[in-house]
C-alpha cells in the first residue's frame, strides 16, 4: 500500500487526541465492571476503520522505524505534543517533528 504522507501526519496526529480538561477516563470504576450484555462500552464500537488503519501502519512502521522513531510514532499518536515527547527525550519539540518528517518519507 501507498501511503500519502500529510494524509498519515494528520491521521497519527489525530489518532487518539483528547482535550487537556477531558478525563482519562470517564467512567465510575463500578460501572466499568459490568456484566450487562446490552451495555455496550463506546470504546468498543468507536473508529473501526481508524483501529484497523492504525494496526496496520503501526506494523509497517515497526518493520521500518528506529527504536527512537517507533517510540516518537507511538507517542504522537496517543496524543501527546511534540514537546511532551521531546522533554521525555531531552531534544526540542521541533527536532521531535524533523525525526517524526523523517520517519514519514520512509514510508512505502
Amino acid at each position: 500500500m501507498i501511503y500519502d504522507k500529510e494524509s498519515v501526519k494528520a491521521f497519527v496526529l489525530s489518532y487518539e487526541s483528547r482535550p487537556l480538561n477531558k478525563p482519562l477516563v470517564e467512567q465510575d470504576i463500578h460501572d466499568f465492571f459490568s456484566l450487562d450484555p446490552y451495555n455496550i462500552s463506546p470504546e468498543t464500537n468507536d473508529n473501526i476503520e481508524s483501529n484497523i488503519f492504525y494496526n496496520e501502519l503501526e506494523s509497517v512502521i515497526d518493520n521500518i522505524a528506529t527504536d527512537r522513531e517507533f517510540y516518537i510514532f507511538h507517542m504522537l499518536a496517543h496524543g501527546a505534543k511534540y514537546e511532551e515527547v521531546g522533554r521525555i527525550m531531552r531534544v526540542s519539540g521541533e527536532r521531535i517533528r524533523q525525526i517524526f518528517n523523517e520517519l514519514l518519507d520512509k514510508l512505502p
